[in-house]
Order: structure tokens, then C-alpha cells, then sequence
């Protein structure tokens, strides 16, 4: 089953530098469906809880911060699910600094439960490869 449409999207974290045409990458993506009576402004609650847990812990490991992040939202789409999110890593070694950081982190424990009362997530860790480079924001 495919899904298309029109998608709102926010850059939520941009920590790595630009990369070249044809550069890969390791990306987490997730699709989640809201749970009952919740709304894009509990989204923005855990977005923002998990966004401080990072900041806090790139202080004393800036290997953490290492990830551009993204979330996407239908305006006009046949999906089943409410919101999407894109996790862009360098590599590998950037995916375990951010996640291990993030489960080992004292804050982990509240963005797990804010995230899970939240919505209902389906993902995996996909092969990226930059095509095209982004139009320049002015």
C-alpha cells in the first residue's frame, strides 16, 4: 500500500552540516497515530520534552545533537496514520551517540511516557541517500 498526499513539514533539530548530492545517511522513521482525545499540541509537548533531553545531554557529549529532525503532518493525504517523523543520522555511530544517550538519560523516562501516552508508533531504521539538495530558506 502506498500513501500520498500533501504533508505539512517542520524541521524540528538541525544539528548536522549540509550534505553533498549522492551522501548517505542513516534514517529513523516512524508513522504514529494519535491516541484518543490527544491533540498536535500534546505532539508539541513531547517533541519539546525530547528535544531538551538532547539539548541537556549535548552539553557534555555534542556527538548527541549530531541529526537533523523532522515531522511531517497531513494536510491532504490517504494514511492512516496523523503525524510522521524522519531522523536523519551521519552514520551509524550517530544513531547509537543520540539513542544511547537518550536511554541512558535521566530525562528518558518522561519523553518515553510522553511520547507513548501520546500516540502509537510503527517505524525502523532505513538507508538514506540525499538526491536533491534542499531549496535555500531566505
Amino acid at each position: 500500500m502506498c500513501g500520498s498526499g500533501l504533508w505539512y513539514a517542520e524541521t524540528l533539530h538541525e544539528g548536522l552540516a549540509p550534505a553533498e548530492v549522492g551522501s548517505t545517511s542513516v534514517v529513523e522513521a516512524y508513522q504514529c497515530s494519535l491516541r484518543e482525545g490527544k491533540t498536535l499540541a500534546n505532539v508539541s509537548a513531547a517533541n519539546e520534552s525530547w528535544l531538551g533531553v538532547i539539548k541537556a545531554d549535548s552539553v557534555a557529549n555534542p556527538a548527541v545533537a549530531k541529526f537533523n529532525g523532522y515531522m511531517f503532518t497531513p494536510f491532504l493525504a490517504n494514511v492512516d496514520y496523523d503525524v510522521a517523523y524522519l531522523v536523519v543520522h551521519e552514520d551509524l555511530a550517530g544513531f547509537g551517540a543520540m539513542n544511547t544517550s537518550l536511554v541512558t538519560s535521566a530525562g528518558n523516562a518522561g519523553v518515553a511516557a510522553g511520547f507513548d501516552d501520546t500516540f502509537r508508533c510503527t517505524g525502523g531504521l532505513w538507508n538514506g541517500k540525499l538526491l536533491r539538495q534542499p531549496a535555500m530558506q531566505e
